[in-house]
């Protein structure tokens, strides 16, 4: 049992868990825009975001040498040094109008997490993007919508079409929506100054902006110029999943709740397009 739980802890604090999730809403997004899927991408989706994650989390790795933590903490630095190789061999397959929105995006998640400070005559110092009030779930969902979403699309065929406007609000919205439990969890941690979701609306309030999303999200399906019964049947079991999820999601929760379970709802996702494609 120690031994499951300490695979599970790395699993999680690897940010391999986020990466699959990541991963599989990128491939719903091949699969909904018919699109074929690029092996490329979806390598790149997938260490980008360990890279990526692991960064924020523990700020250029320092964090996993401090006293008291588990030695199989420093997996986590060779397994985010293997990431970075990764992703620097396959940027290089990748075209320059894509190379260059991608920039933009290793900005933001740059300072998202490191803070920028200015020194001169006046010196001056800002918090990182991830304080500012109001700003933190809106940079996570445009991340994430560009990775799983746009990249995909620019990669495929090089730009974005007035249609893909649907799916791009819709993964927005989803990201939104399943960042809630983690507010509602983290409410005891936040500082107030953060301005989260659940700050602002309370947590009840928090919830139905949750599910007024996940209507927003079904009802944009609609205005799809093709969807298939499969496709919507499986769309209505995530969202009744997830707001199930949101329903139960409390400020003490179990160590995997949201972390876990909440996460993962991408990943059932890719498992039921799977399965019922098979029919």
């Amino acid at each position: 049992m120690k031994v499951l739980k300490t695979l599970m802890n790395f699993y999680l604090n690897a940010s391999l868990h986020v990466a699959l999730a990541v991963v599989s809403f990128t491939y719903i997004s091949y699969w909904d825009l018919q699109l074929e899927v690029s092996n490329t991408v979806i390598g790149f989706v997938f260490f980008a975001t360990v890279l990526g994650y692991n960064f924020v989390k523990y700020l250029g790795f320092h964090v996993i040498f401090e006293k008291g933590r588990p030695t199989w903490y420093r997996l986590i630095e060779i397994l985010s040094i293997f990431s970075l190789a990764m992703v620097l061999s396959y940027v290089s397959r990748f075209k320059s109008d894509l190379l260059i929105a991608l920039c933009f995006m290793t900005l933001l998640t740059f300072f998202y997490a490191m803070p920028i400070s200015i020194k001169g005559s006046n010196s001056i110092t800002m918090n990182n993007l991830r304080g500012l009030s109001g700003v933190k779930v809106f940079i996570i969902a445009t991340v994430w919508t560009f990775t799983t979403v746009v990249i995909p699309i620019m990669d495929a065929r090089g730009m974005l079409l007035l249609g893909d406007l649907i799916l791009v609000i819709q993964r927005f919205l989803w990201v939104l929506i399943l960042m809630i439990p983690f507010e509602i969890r983290d409410l005891k941690y936040d500082h107030k100054s953060l301005g989260t979701i659940p700050q602002v609306l309370g947590v009840f309030n928090a919830k139905i902006a949750g599910y007024i999303m996940l209507c927003v999200i079904c009802l944009l399906e609609f205005l799809k110029t093709s969807i298939s019964v499969t496709q919507t049947l499986i769309l209505v079991t995530v969202i009744l999943i997830t707001a199930l999820l949101i329903w139960k999601s409390e400020k003490k929760q179990s160590e995997y709740y949201s972390s876990f379970w909440v996460e993962g709802i991408p990943i059932l996702w890719l498992g039921l397009i799977l399965v019922f494609r098979q029919f």
